[in-house]
């Protein structure tokens, strides 16, 4: 018999690793835009020069930490495309933060990612076996 079982998800956990996700794209794209300001140095002596690199290079293991924290509570299979809420809003804060010109099917792929993650999250998971008639292999 198939029993239901309610996926749950940290909210708090997941809103936190968002916005790190988002933060520190944020970050390296101001690195990057910074150290393009010095012809005379290559990209990655501008970017060491950097404190926003740096910033974004200290956020990583929290980062990390977080990830793995969600990992511990959670499902794998919601908890990495829960993560990728992390795209859609990337765009959002490009566009508002550095003016990036996002044309409609870039709106549209954030729409569809918004859906798809809406859709992942409200559905139940089963504890017997993912497909219905397959037996699973006994060692």
């Amino acid at each position: 018999m198939t029993r239901l079982m309610r996926r749950q998800v940290p909210s708090g956990l997941f809103l936190f690793l968002i916005s790190l996700d988002v933060a520190l794209r944020l970050l390296e794209k101001t690195a990057v835009a910074g150290s393009l300001v010095d012809a005379h140095a290559t990209l990655a002596v501008g970017i060491l020069k950097q404190p926003w690199w740096w910033l974004a290079l200290a956020l990583g293991p929290l980062q990390l930490w977080t990830w793995m924290r969600i990992l511990a509570r959670t499902e794998l299979s919601l908890a990495y495309p829960l993560s990728s809420l992390s795209y859609p809003l990337t765009m959002v804060a490009a566009w508002r933060i550095f003016g990036e010109q996002l044309s409609w099917q870039v709106w549209l792929g954030a729409l569809f990612i918004t859906v798809g993650v809406a859709m992942v999250g409200s559905t139940t998971a089963t504890a017997s076996t993912p497909f219905p008639g397959v037996v699973p292999c006994q060692q």
